[in-house]
């Protein structure tokens, strides 16, 4: 995806990967996928769908592993895959326009 971007946008191709390398490492991994799911979660609760009857049964699986274990419940995949990719395109929609001015300046 790096180098695909790279690409479409003329971007430098050792900076993206970079960038890419700094913003996803384990520490960053754990917080940015929990807002993605919440932000998920909010959408779908915000238009009255109920995210976890489209769960795969794979996942179902998982939920109840994790119920037992933890204590926690609602895992929801499709949440997890649309908040993620709306906060994406949120933030660099954002960020975009800021980092060319800083970039474009050096």
């Amino acid at each position: 995806m790096g180098f695909l971007f790279s690409w479409l946008f003329g971007l430098n191709v050792a900076v993206v990967l970079a960038l890419s390398v700094l913003i996803n490492n384990p520490w960053t991994m754990v917080p940015v996928y929990a807002a993605g799911h919440a932000v998920g979660d909010r959408l779908f609760s915000f238009c009255g769908i109920d995210s976890m009857q489209w769960n795969p049964y794979w996942i179902v699986r998982i939920n109840t592993l994790i119920i037992k274990k933890t204590g926690m419940a609602g895992l929801s995949l499709p949440a997890f895959l649309i908040g993620g990719n709306l906060l994406g395109f949120a933030i660099s929609g954002i960020l975009y326009p800021v980092l060319r001015r800083f970039l474009a300046r050096n």
